[in-house]
């Protein structure tokens, strides 16, 4: 009964890191979205890429190390593959890939660029084939078409049935969804028949 309890607890902690993690995730979005929309609203739409990006290295570079002064987070353990990631992230992230997007904000629709946005965990899936030697499987390749052909022509697609767990409910959900051409998620409808098969 104790060992009963335990789990019990550890399923509630683990169930609140996951909304946590969910919920940084989410404000990450939007905190993009945001950068996005403020470029283009705003007169560093007419700045010059590296000026944008001074900005942005700048402001992000001291909130970031106040946050970690007060979480007492200040050490650091320099390994050859740590300096490694931290160059990666410096000059291939920071450096080049920002500097390229607020050139095309300058240029093109934000709503038109996002669908580049879209396009970052096919070309994950792809480096973690090509790099990791990850498997690909099928069904990946199909949804990978699929989202392409409905940016390449406007489509909506809708995707299901899927099985869902709803926070809250002791039961799983017979789940449709539908999204739009720039892959936004537009409509949800959880069927009356419930998912009442056997998932192995």
């Amino acid at each position: 009964e104790a060992l009963l309890e335990a789990s019990l607890c550890f399923e509630d902690v683990g169930a609140v890191r996951v909304l946590l993690d969910d919920g940084l995730g989410l404000l990450a979005g939007l905190a993009w979205g945001l950068t996005t929309v403020v470029i283009r609203v705003s007169k560093l739409s007419e700045a010059p890429a590296v000026k944008t990006l001074f900005y942005q290295v700048a402001f992000a570079g001291v909130t970031l190390l106040g946050l970690a002064t007060l979480a007492g987070q200040t050490g650091m353990n320099l390994t050859p593959r740590v300096m490694l990631h931290l160059g990666y992230q410096t000059v291939v992230i920071t450096l080049i890939s920002y500097v390229v997007w607020f050139w095309l904000l300058r240029y093109y629709l934000a709503s038109r660029l996002s669908i580049l946005s879209f396009l970052t965990p096919l070309f994950g899936v792809v480096f973690g084939v090509m790099i990791l030697r990850e498997p690909l499987e099928p069904p990946f390749v199909m949804g990978a078409i699929l989202v392409l052909l409905a940016q390449r022509h406007d489509v909506w697609l809708v995707a299901g049935s899927i099985m869902e767990r709803v926070a809250g409910q002791n039961k799983l959900f017979n789940t449709s969804c539908l999204f739009d051409a720039q892959g936004d998620l537009r409509a949800t409808y959880r069927k009356i028949h419930l998912f009442d098969c056997d998932v192995p």
